[in-house]
Formats: structure tokens, sequence, C-alpha cells
């Protein structure tokens, strides 16, 4: 058992070395309304590998385009390897999760970002984190 940020969890390991490590709830997760049960497993905050490659695609262009797409590039490049997948937001990635499979994308990223509001996330994490749901959102057409 451990405990992230006032909630305990127990660390599920992955069985492939690849593969991340899950986190199941020892007890209920009340915030913003929602009820997040005992037992719900979540994998945590998730950067997008599209996350890095748009930051890729981002440097490249700053070649032809204009400089300052470089530095928005390396920050999306950076992101994933240096974000992690349970800091101060764990609350709201729990929420969020719940609430992909429980109802829809729109009202989990929506809550996603209201929940990081409450938890008083920094601007910088809270929108890096935003952009990236809102990033895969689109990309699976929801």
């Amino acid at each position: 058992m451990m405990r992230f940020n006032d909630i305990d969890v127990k660390i599920n390991l992955p069985k492939k070395w690849w593969d991340s490590p899950t986190y199941t709830l020892l007890s209920d997760v009340v915030i913003n309304g929602v009820t997040v049960p005992k037992g719900f497993t979540t994998d945590g905050t998730t950067l997008s590998r599209w996350v890095g490659l748009l930051g890729l695609l981002l440097i490249a262009l700053a070649h032809v385009i204009t400089m300052w797409l470089l530095p928005i590039g390396l920050l999306l490049v950076i992101a994933p390897l240096v974000y992690p997948r349970v800091g101060s937001d764990f609350k709201a990635v729990i929420v969020h999760d719940y609430l992909l499979r429980t109802g829809s994308r729109y009202v989990a990223d929506e809550t996603y970002f209201d929940v990081m509001e409450l938890l008083n996330i920094n601007k910088f994490r809270k929108w890096l984190a935003y952009f990236n749901v809102k990033t895969l959102s689109f990309l699976k057409g929801n």
C-alpha cells in the first residue's frame, strides 16, 4: 500500500517491462461532486507519445516557418519524459479516468481541468496536462 496526496492505493506492477504500473484505490475518492469508488484502477497521468511527436514536428517546422515554434516544440518533446504519472494532480487524474469509463470524453476533460483548479495546480502543469487530454480527444475523434 502507498499513499499519494491523501489517497491510499495499491500499486500493481506491470507484467511486461515496457508497461507502466497501475494504481488501485483502497478507498472512495470524492472531489468536485464525483465519487470514484474503492477498487477503481488507473494508470496515472498518461502523456501521449503524440505530444512528443508533435513537438518534433514543430522543431522541424521552426527552420522553415518561424523560430518561435522551436521552444514550443522542445517543451512538447521533453514533457512526456519529465511529467510524473503520480503527482500533485493525482486526484484530477483519477476523476478523469473514471469519467472516461463512465461518461463522455468532453465531460471528463472539462472536469479534469476544474479539479486541477480546485487543487491549485500551477498554470504551466495544468495547461500542459489539459493540452494533452484535448490532443488525445482530437486524435481519437471525440
